[in-house]
């Protein structure tokens, strides 16, 4: 007579209690988020600025601003194309 297959009885993990504090990445982005809505209220729609940032093909270039995005992008558009791009970008650069 063959014995049954057994299966060994494991505990299940106790569940780690919830934090309510948020990270520091989750602090930083929402830091950052909400400082790219700010500058993102200083840019108009319609209005015609210098890129100044890591994207090559617009660096330097003037775009026209189309529209924004919830979170804090800005869509611009150059000789027809649309990109979405930083508003920190759309800045004069610091020296």
């Amino acid at each position: 007579m063959a014995t049954p297959k057994r299966h060994p009885i494991t505990k299940r993990a106790e569940p780690t209690p919830v934090t309510t504090k948020p990270s520091d990445r989750a602090t930083v982005l929402a830091a950052y988020t909400a400082d790219k809505l700010k500058v993102q209220k200083q840019l108009k729609i319609g209005a015609v600025i210098t890129y100044h940032g890591r994207n090559e093909t617009l660096d330097g270039k003037s775009v026209k601003v189309t529209g924004y995005e919830p979170r804090g992008g800005v869509l611009v558009e150059h000789q027809g194309d649309r990109y979405t791009v930083s508003p920190h970008a759309l800045l004069k650069p610091k020296k």
